[in-house]
């Protein structure tokens, strides 16, 4: 009696995989056809940020003009107060290929971007069991993620965030699958330079006795920012927070921001028009830029900047209660995919709190966490609800397709993830132990 209803789930499965395989094709040849249709404007600007690193220029607070080579020239360089807020270790990654014609590093980072997503999707899918979720996760990467519209503004734009989901998934999969926490500790230190909320995960790992792992993350963290010191110095890293800082002021208050003379820039750079791009649909998910949309409704900037305080000292205090929390359950040496999981949702709790700026095509990072967690979601002894929530923030935010079904996805999935780790560790003696699921 129960073979029939197998042998359908198995079928449905294959059906449902196979129509995302065909969706997943034409959204390959969507996002080919954007590769040569729009230059990449934020691919654009960390190319030019590593040629001027390369070339001992600051890259932060250049006076670009258009008198300058046309390899330097971002063409909306001078259309923000700061272009650009990622520390010089983020740079890094784009300084070996840097020197190539801009046309052709656009056409390798496309592909890396969907070599990324889809070997960490596997990568993550590997870490589940085939009857506890394997085939529920994947097509949750498919269809709400490989083939979503914030996917294909992420690949257009030129983001990073699909390489930093591989390398994250990577570790995740050396640290539970192939027991190598060094490995798995280098690549998460790596993703810390790049990601600097992320240096929660081995901080995280270290009180809970993942020695190895914590120990070879910090090496790797601490070789990734001398790499960066003969490119730009300690005056590189002095610019990025002053940058950092006038990212806040500008959502916090932008008429105190320091106005600067500029020239007008070209908008057709190494034989590519950057005068066109695809329409964004997507919003600020930061916490900070939910608070400064509060001027509209008379609030002075001083009570807003006062919040933006409150917002650090909340993230403060979730890093506290987790780290207290985490260490008073410690638990077994096996026990690593709940100290995983819950180091990078504090992780990514911190972005929002702390970044002035979370666009909405960051959720792709937010697979990990799923891929995490999925056994509590499908276990029998978990509500329902948390499963339930996770969908509807995917379903409505696939739907709507806009700046609305941005905040549902984002703040939704968060949610659920958010609650049902609270939950068990909360209800735990251990911390997120792995047997239990």
């Amino acid at each position: 009696m129960t073979a029939v209803p197998e042998r359908l789930r198995v079928w449905s499965l294959r059906v449902a995989l196979g129509a995302g395989l065909v969706l997943l094709a034409f959204a390959l040849l969507e996002s080919w056809n954007d590769v040569r249709t729009y230059g990449g404007v934020d691919l654009r600007d960390k190319v030019v940020f590593a040629r001027l690193l390369w070339a001992g220029q600051d890259p932060y607070f250049a006076e670009m003009r258009a008198d300058w080579p046309e390899t330097l020239i971002d063409p909306y360089y001078n259309t923000d107060p700061i272009r650009i807020s990622v520390p010089p270790t983020a740079i890094l990654p784009y300084v070996p290929l840097c020197n190539l014609p801009y046309g052709t590093q656009r056409l390798i980072y496309f592909a890396l971007d969907w070599a990324a997503l889809l070997g960490a999707s596997l990568l993550l899918a590997h870490l589940l069991r085939p009857n506890r979720g394997r085939g529920l996760f994947l097509l949750l990467a498919l269809y709400f993620f490989a083939t979503s519209y914030f996917w294909r503004l992420h690949v257009e734009r030129g983001q990073y965030y699909g390489p930093l989901l591989f390398v994250l998934a990577l570790a995740a999969w050396l640290l539970l699958k192939a027991d190598r926490p060094r490995a798995a500790g280098v690549l998460l230190g790596l993703s810390a330079a790049v990601r600097p909320t992320l240096v929660v995960v081995p901080l995280l790992c270290w009180l809970l006795k993942r020695r190895a792992a914590a120990g070879f993350a910090a090496g790797a963290l601490a070789l990734a920012l001398l790499a960066s010191l003969p490119l730009g110095g300690v005056q590189a890293w002095t610019n990025y927070a002053k940058a950092v800082k006038l990212w806040e002021l500008q959502f916090v208050d932008p008429a105190a921001v320091p106005k600067r003379e500029v020239s007008p820039l070209p908008m057709i750079v190494e034989g590519t028009d950057f005068r066109d791009y695809l329409p964004g649909k997507t919003t600020n998910t930061a916490v900070m830029s939910q608070l400064a949309d509060l001027k509209e409704f008379g609030l002075p900037a001083s009570c807003i900047r006062y919040a933006g305080w409150l917002c650090k000292a909340l993230a403060a205090g979730l890093a506290a209660f987790v780290f207290l929390r985490a260490v008073r359950g410690r638990q077994g040496p096996r026990a690593h995919r709940g100290v995983l999981a819950l180091a990078v949702l504090l992780a990514f709790n911190l972005d929002y709190l702390l970044a002035p700026m979370r666009a909405g095509y960051v959720d792709v990072l937010l697979l990990l966490p799923i891929a995490l967690l999925l056994p509590w979601f499908c276990s029998a002894k978990v509500h329902r609800g948390y499963l339930l929530v996770l969908l509807a923030g995917l379903l409505i935010g696939r739907i709507l397709n806009d700046e609305l079904g941005t905040y549902y996805r984002s703040y939704l999935v968060m949610l659920s993830l958010d609650a049902l780790a609270l939950m068990v560790l909360l209800r735990c003696r251990r911390v997120f132990s792995p047997s239990k699921p």
